[in-house]
């Protein structure tokens, strides 16, 4: 192969080169758009995932909040219970007392009509 073959031969390659070269260009540049764009989805990923974090805190502070005024709900429940209880018996307990004293009043107007006559 003489000197200008051997020429034409490299510029040949290197004209190869060149066009896979700007292939290669053409793919980083598409790459690099799409990585950007997907670093912007990824930041607006991170962001929402804050945020969601942040309303799941809220969230379970309400909960553990809701807990407590449930608790103190049922210790007041149980204790009107208790006091419900004690009424009912003392309401029986005078339910009696006033039909006792009900007897009572009858049997002394009947005695008051017996010393009258």
């Amino acid at each position: 192969m003489d000197e200008r073959s051997m020429l034409e031969f490299l510029v040949q390659k290197v004209t190869s080169m060149d066009t896979i070269l700007c292939g290669v260009k053409s793919d980083v540049t598409g790459m690099k758009s799409t990585l950007k764009e997907h670093t912007g989805l990824l930041n607006s990923l991170e962001h929402r995932t804050e945020e969601n974090t942040a309303q799941l805190a809220a969230i379970s502070e309400t909960t553990n909040y809701n807990k407590g005024c449930i608790t103190h709900i049922q210790t007041d429940i149980i204790s009107i219970k208790e006091t419900l209880g004690k009424h009912n018996t003392l309401l029986e307990v005078l339910a009696a007392r006033s039909l006792k004293h009900e007897a009572d009043v009858i049997h002394i107007e009947k005695l008051m009509k017996l010393s009258n006559m």
